[in-house]
């Protein structure tokens, strides 16, 4: 079958540097591809056991009259079901082209849950499971139904299957295709209607702009990227009026072209910003992109936690001041790094800006790899970045190890759909060449031909390419200019095999290569955070190449309590030294004090006649410890960790 696209696929007349490459193929021996392989053989099942145990199918069927028992859930759980949809739309998409099928559970859900979506929808077109059922009117209240918000979720599961080619699918597969791409073109114009008849169509929860601009690309109706731009307009208007929790939570404080930092809840911020890049890529909106672009640099520059996660405070989920960021109070939804991977990846697609291409790297090799653990059934819903050995507070979403599911389920679905779809990630053509977003172990259609990349990241810096023929496998000249994305934290140390450069963080080869190989430095490195990060103030943290690594209570000597640990004065630098959980191990020289060793153990003691505290003499005994990617941690059991360890006292 012809490879087709992905989730982002901008249209012919699109002004973007770049458009994703169809027909990448994943190594299932690489890093990513293995992940991507658990996501389908463990996390999708997973997602639809769930949907079915904790009652989101149900409230569905509450419309149609088969289920009697209350709603159950947050108001948005019909989000939860199209997400699962768009997973498995994905997901079928590759199998097909593998000349695979899907998988069986996958094959009986898809049409059942469409099914179910037929018959719940209105007559004209409305569906949705909370609003407007148990005495709740439509459109009642649009800073918290979430209405627009599921619709957004249910095009973008259309789109993923009206990308999978009908010929090669199974009849009930195939029926269901076509139904679902029914029923959510029936809700697009139900919306459209009502924006025609100038009622408001503007949501708290932004997700519905990037949505309605995909299925705008999908359909070719520009009705939809009209409304999409309305709707971005629309913001900063008090357009959704008061709420206790103010205007900046709902995106609604400030026009999107006035705006100045990155503010409020952090996945409405990043969903909204995703949708503004795909609605200037459409329009040739050069004031949209920029103001984009602006709010992605408020973000990263002082908002963003070193693991790439996104979100400071519990309350609201939402972002801080600059610099606020609290490495043990740290929310670091899950769904904000999904949606910041996909606001990253958009507009490195849009400018070509390498540094784009980094924040990816950030985010994936670390704040979405902690998300989910080796079997690809239990989650983080806040990942922040230390642990403490009594932490305590499975009530704000995040317990202090990974979970099968949460009454709040955004982020396992969010997880499954995007890494059913991650490999429209890997590389995009450009006006002249091919460009690498993501240098990972994959082949990827060139020019007729295809080019396997072999690559060791995110542990290891070398990096081969090979050119072959695709139908052979025989090498074969690359015929066109490859750029290759250099990865965060690593340097360049050699090329050989063809002529290359490197230009503002990509790695351009030209033409004529059969095999290229790239080794790229990767040294463990001791990082401090800016100086006005006043919670980080006195801490490291050790990274090599894209990777941030963390310290585990599994990994200090008995007895020894994680909150007592420092880095030992004077001691050797961080190295390399073995293995831990199949990745690396970096190895570093702590300290710790012994019990009492200071007095009594006062909250506030009084500090030495200098202001500091003076050794005291009764430091242990130094020892060595292996830390971990933050990516892997907690795999070993419960327990406390930190990413930032103190340097002194």
């Amino acid at each position: 079958m012809r490879p087709a696209p992905g989730p982002v696929a901008p249209g012919a007349a699109a002004s973007v540097w770049a458009r994703p490459a169809a027909g990448v193929v994943l190594d299932p021996g690489g890093w990513l591809g293995a992940w991507e392989r658990t996501n389908r053989e463990a996390t999708i099942d997973h997602c639809i056991a769930q949907l079915a145990e904790r009652g989101a199918l149900d409230n569905l069927r509450r419309l149609t009259g088969e289920h009697d028992g209350p709603r159950v859930g947050f108001m948005f759980s019909d989000s939860d079901v199209y997400k699962v949809l768009e997973a498995a739309g994905w997901e079928t998409q590759r199998a097909l082209e593998a000349g695979e099928g899907p998988g069986e559970t996958l094959a009986e859900f898809v049409p059942d849950a469409v099914d179910l979506l037929s018959r719940a929808q209105q007559d004209d077109g409305y569906l949705n499971s909370f609003a407007g059922a148990d005495g709740r009117a439509r459109w009642s209240n649009l800073r918290w139904d979430h209405e627009l918000y599921c619709l957004g979720h249910l095009l973008q599961a259309a789109v993923a299957w009206h990308r999978v080619p009908a010929g090669d699918l199974a009849a009930p597969l195939a029926r269901a295709r076509e139904r679902l791409l029914g029923v959510a073109r029936r809700f697009a114009d139900h919306v459209l209607a009502r924006w025609r008849a100038g009622e408001p169509v503007l949501c708290g929860h932004p997700e519905i702009e990037t949505a309605l601009v995909e299925f705008h690309r999908a359909t070719g109706v520009r009705a939809y990227l009209d409304l999409a731009v309305a709707m971005i307009e629309a913001r900063g208007h008090d357009t959704l009026g008061p709420d206790a929790f103010g205007p900046a939570y709902f995106q609604d404080h400030m026009p999107v072209r006035d705006a100045r930092d990155a503010e409020g809840h952090a996945v409405r911020q990043l969903y909204l910003l995703a949708g503004v890049v795909d609605a200037a890529a459409e329009t040739g909106d050069a004031g949209l992109l920029s103001a984009a672009e602006r709010l992605w640099r408020s973000a990263h520059a002082a908002k963003m936690h070193v693991t790439g996660g996104m979100g400071s405070r519990h309350r609201d989920e939402a972002y801080g001041d600059d610099y606020e960021l609290p490495p043990d109070r740290g929310y670091a939804e899950t769904c904000a790094a999904v949606a910041d991977f996909m606001l990253s990846h958009r507009l490195l697609l849009a400018t070509g800006d390498a540094g784009y291409g980094r924040a990816m790297d950030r985010t994936l090799y670390n704040a979405l790899a902690a998300a989910v653990d080796g079997t690809g059934t239990r989650f983080f819903y806040s990942c922040p970045l230390q642990m403490r050995t009594d932490r305590a507070g499975a009530h704000e979403q995040a317990p202090a190890e990974r979970a099968p599911w949460y009454e709040c389920a955004c982020c396992p679905p969010n997880l499954a759909r995007l890494l059913a779809s991650m490999r429209h990630a890997v590389a995009a053509s450009t006006d002249d060449g091919l460009a690498v977003l993501l240098p990972v172990s994959a082949r990827i259609p060139s020019n007729g031909a295809e080019i396997v990349v072999e690559s060791a990241l995110p542990y290891g810096g070398a990096v081969q390419l090979s050119s072959r023929d695709r139908e052979s496998g025989a090498p074969e000249a690359c015929g066109e200019r490859v750029r290759i994305r250099l990865p965060e934290g690593a340097d360049l140390e050699t090329v050989a095999g063809a002529e290359a450069h490197v230009d503002a963080g990509w790695l351009v080869v030209e033409p004529g290569w059969s095999s290229v190989r790239i080794d790229l430095r990767m040294g463990a490195m001791v990082r401090r955070a800016h100086h006005r990060a006043d919670a980080l103030r006195g801490h490291r943290v050790i990274t090599r190449g894209p990777v941030v690594y963390a310290l585990e209570s599994a990994d200090v000597p008995a007895g020894v309590r994680l909150e007592d640990v420092r880095l030992a004065q004077g001691s050797a630098a961080p190295r390399v030294d073995g293995e831990i959980l199949g990745a690396p191990a970096v190895v570093v020289s702590l300290a710790s004090d012994e019990a009492g060793a200071r007095g009594p153990e006062q909250l506030y003691p009084v500090a030495g006649a200098d202001g500091l505290d003076a050794p005291s003499g009764a430091e242990a005994a130094g020892f060595t410890a292996r830390l971990v990617p933050f990516g892997l941690w907690g795999r070993r059991g419960a327990g406390a960790m930190r990413v930032w360890i103190p340097a002194g006292d």
